[in-house]
This record gives structure tokens, sequence and C-alpha cells, in this order.
């Protein structure tokens, strides 16, 4: 149960009881009422029974230990993803959903534009295609990400990747990144700060961040969990 939950709270959660949960990476947004279904009496009993849940970010550990709930931090599963073993020689530039950012034009010229975002037209699918094909291109191909989102950000510091992210450093959300040492940039506003001191506050070659430790205790905790669901089952 690694994610975001959920577009559709009252029709996702508490999940079919033919679905055996581990809880990791588990979030809970604050939009559409769904932090106020979850924690309804019928949502808390089921956290209970499948307890301890291992949240994305703190705000949701916080939310649930408030509800009695055990619950501990582990951060994201695609923390997990392997580090890449060779680095492009003539690696690209790609701006994921960043375009309103005032990137540097020696960046940005030849920069590779992107979006995460995907009309449901597509389907399920096909969208899960296109994702895996982005992320083996990035792996591939990129020497730095310049991006807005948490999940281009995770996958691409996971495998050796330079990322410089831009968000509000107050989201709750976005703690997997802090924790790791990966710096929250604000987007540029002109009525607080001038373009030039703007890009003299970001570090426009960043290095990879190493998180191979804090990957292995993710994989052990998770090889685990499993492991002891499947002898509950058995």
């Amino acid at each position: 149960m690694n994610g975001w939950f959920s577009d559709y709270p009252t029709t996702s959660f508490p999940p079919s009881a033919s679905i055996a949960p581990i809880f990791i990476g588990f979030h809970i947004t604050n939009s559409n009422n769904s932090t106020k279904y979850f924690l309804l009496p019928n949502g808390v009993k089921y956290f209970k029974q499948n307890e301890p849940i291992g949240c994305r970010d703190k705000d949701t550990m916080k939310l649930l230990a408030a509800k009695g709930i055990k619950s501990f931090y582990t951060r994201c599963l695609t923390l997990t993803f392997p580090k890449r073993e060779i680095e492009p020689k003539k690696g690209k530039v790609f701006i994921v959903d960043a375009g309103h950012i005032p990137i540097p034009e020696s960046l940005s010229k030849q920069a590779i534009k992107i979006t995460h975002s995907a009309h449901s037209i597509y389907g399920h699918k096909i969208r899960m295609l296109m994702a895996k094909k982005l992320l083996a291109t990035y792996r591939d191909e990129a020497n730095l990400i310049i991006t807005t989102r948490l999940h281009c950000a995770l996958p691409c510091i996971a495998m050796g990747i330079p990322v410089i992210f831009f968000g509000n450093p107050n989201d709750y959300r976005l703690s997997p990144l802090s924790d790791i040492n990966i710096k929250i940039n604000k987007p540029y506003n002109n009525k607080e700060i001038t373009l030039s001191e703007f890009h003299k506050n970001i570090d426009w070659k960043p290095l990879p961040i190493s998180i191979e430790q804090e990957k292995q205790v993710l994989k052990t905790l998770t090889q685990s969990r499993l492991q002891k669901k499947i002898k509950e089952l058995t």
C-alpha cells in the first residue's frame, strides 16, 4: 500500500477483503476530504487490524498516531530504485513540470521539457508503460533533473541522478526529500527577490546524493514485512 490515497476515497477504502495489505510509504492527502474519510471509525479499525502503518511522510504518521494507530516513517518505495551503473557521457538536462521556473539559459537552451501529466484517455496500462519508458530515459540520458514533481525527484535521486527541486519548503508532503538532504528551493517571486539573487541562491551544478544505506534499510524492511505476511496467510 505504497503511495497517495486517494482521488476517490469513498470507493477505494477500506480495500477488498481479498487484499492482504502491507502499509509502507502510505500517504493520506489533505485534499478532497480524504483525511477525514480515512480516519472515520471504520478506517481506524482497518488500520489497527493491519498496523504498524509505514508512512511516506511524517504528517501522515502523526495523523494516524493521533488516532492510536501504530505508525512509523518509511519514506517512499521509489527510493529503492537501483542506482544506474553507467552515467551518460553526453547527458541531457530535463526540465519536468518546471517551465515556469526562470532557469539560466546555459541550462535551459538545450534542455528537454517534459510533463508528468498524462490524460486518462490512455488508460492505466498505457500510462504505466509510459512511466516505465520515461524513467528509463532519465536513467540512461539525464545528467540533471530540474523539477517540481516529488515523484520525478525521488526515483531519479535513487538512480543516482543530480536533482534540483522547486517547491514549498513548508509542504508536509516533501519530508522524504528534505530528510535525505535535498534542498527544496522556493520558486521565483519577483516581489521578494531579484532574478540575479534567485539564480545565485540555487546550486545549478548539484552532485548526485548517495542514499544506498537508506535504500537497503527500506528494502530489508519491505522484504521482512512481506515474509511475515506470507507466513500469516499460510
